[in-house]
């Protein structure tokens, strides 16, 4: 058996959304190597992403950690967090006031 061509090639390809890591794309008739019988075949990816610095992402969600300092998350308010798609103003919820109030009955060490 003949060893196949190393040639490469680039090619745009647009991944649709959703797509996950180990996903197998098809792209019809954009292999390098023409087969024996002289036909262009189909071309299989397999998808793997590199490693985000921000980001990570468990199945087709993507999560990101966001320091809040407390004098920010006690009461509430809106702080600015990076998107893939831009910075976008997170409104986080005041906490309610039982939590943030220590209980009068309650001794101190």
């Amino acid at each position: 058996m003949a060893p196949r061509s190393t040639r490469s090639a680039a090619s745009l390809c647009m991944f649709p959304k959703g797509t996950i890591e180990g996903q197998h794309i098809r792209l019809m008739g954009k292999e390098l190597v023409r087969s024996e019988r002289g036909a262009v075949g189909d071309l299989f990816l397999e998808v793997s992403f590199a490693p985000h610095p921000v980001n990570h992402e468990i199945g087709r969600d993507l999560y990101l950690e966001l320091t809040v300092a407390p004098w920010e998350a006690a009461p509430g308010g809106k702080v600015m967090m990076q998107t893939p798609d831009g910075k976008v103003a997170l409104t986080i919820p005041a906490m309610p006031t039982a939590a943030r109030n220590r209980d009068k009955g309650a001794k101190s060490c």
